[in-house]
């Protein structure tokens, strides 16, 4: 059990950095408070994925909730969603 609180809130600062690089570089699309639930959202599946202990499936669908964030969230092409 505290190893997953651990990891949960390793998960609220991996979410805050995307947020603030997301916030320097791209022009949001939606309202803050759509940007910080969906934010909320798709961590908060994540940290119950990451239970799994499956490590590829977590890197990939890391990978994947951040594009969703940033290429549905901020105005930005797709290539600089991907990177």
């Amino acid at each position: 059990m505290e190893n997953y609180f651990l990891f949960f809130c390793a998960y609220v600062l991996e979410g805050l950095t995307l947020w603030q690089y997301c916030a320097a570089i791209f022009q949001a699309k939606h309202s803050t408070f759509i940007r910080m639930l969906s934010l909320t959202v798709l961590y908060g599946i994540l940290s119950v994925i990451f239970s799994l202990n499956i490590l590829i499936l977590n890197v990939v669908l890391q990978l994947i909730a951040n594009f969703i964030f940033i290429f549905s969230l901020y105005y930005s092409s797709l290539l600089s969603a991907l990177f």
